[in-house]
């Protein structure tokens, strides 16, 4: 009974040493961009005076530009002289929606990130129509064209 408990330990140490020594590839990336529209990204990684390049890309419902991006690190490429460059950050984009609709590929509402996306653009969608009427109300207040009450006959 002890053997088998004192190689499972063994093997856990090896474990815990090779993480120590070599790192975990998701636990380094990079990942700041995540989030953000390829628009916004790619002008933030230029203006530190890097360069954004796309690694991959879901989808093609949304322009490239309206992509989001889901996750990003540094390029770890080598030239042909052996060397890195450097400055140059690799992006991982969705280009679907962010929420399913009829024909229109995106997350599902009946999943949190759906659900969001979908109360989010409720959220824009009631903004722009209050601003709407607004505007409209706005103009006829300018032009005089105020509406009287109900039932009232102008010119009367």
């Amino acid at each position: 009974m002890k053997k088998p408990f004192v190689l499972g330990i063994g093997a856990v140490g090896v474990a815990a040493a090779s993480f120590a020594l070599f790192g975990s590839g998701v636990a380094s990336a990079v990942n700041e961009y995540a989030g953000m529209t390829y628009a916004d990204a790619s002008q933030e990684i230029s203006s530190a005076g890097q360069s954004a390049t796309i690694a991959t890309r879901v989808g093609s419902f949304l322009p490239t530009d309206q992509c989001i991006v889901t996750g990003s690190r540094a390029a770890d490429f080598l030239d042909s002289s052996g060397t890195n460059a450097g400055g140059e950050v690799l992006l991982y984009l969705n280009c679907n929606n962010s929420f399913a609709a009829a024909g229109v590929p995106g997350n599902s509402v009946g999943s949190p990130e759906g659900r969001q996306a979908y109360s989010d653009y409720q959220e824009k969608l009631a903004e722009a129509q209050a601003e709407a009427e607004q505007s409209s109300s706005d103009e006829l207040t300018q032009t005089g064209n105020v509406p009287g009450e109900a039932g009232q006959v102008a010119g009367g």
